[in-house]
């Protein structure tokens, strides 16, 4: 288990994958804040600092893809993890775009079984 304290921002818009990465999250002694929707992901962007993002690729509102470019425009510069049902094109474009901002993507494929989901978080931070 990690020791050191890490934030980490959570942006699905459904809440069993939030509170399955925020329990994890809290396992691991991790801060974590749930965003639900991209009003609340940009300004917990803009407000805070966070350490790792994990997302789902696709929301409603803005797909990962749109999700990179928000995070290369305000300069992020911490880990991002992203779960995905996309094909392998879509995950290699998202590689490109966090390459281009300057930011380190761990990719997983979703669904991930929920007693893998805390190694993945681990495994995005060591990144």
């Amino acid at each position: 288990m990690m020791t050191d304290s890490v934030r980490l921002l959570v942006s699905d818009d459904t809440q069993e994958f939030g509170c399955l990465v925020a329990e994890c999250a809290s396992r691991l002694g991790w801060e974590c804040v749930l965003s639900p929707n991209l009003a609340s992901f940009n300004a917990g962007l803009n407000d805070q600092q966070f350490d790792l993002v994990c997302m789902q690729m696709v929301h409603p509102e803005v797909d990962g893809l749109g999700a990179m470019q928000v995070l290369g425009r305000i300069g992020f510069n911490g880990k991002v993890l992203m779960f995905n049902h996309s094909t392998e094109l879509y995950s290699h474009v998202a590689g490109q775009l966090s390459d281009a901002h300057g930011f380190s993507l761990t990719n997983y494929r979703w669904p991930l079984d929920p007693s893998l989901v805390e190694l993945a978080l681990v495994k995005a931070i060591a990144a």
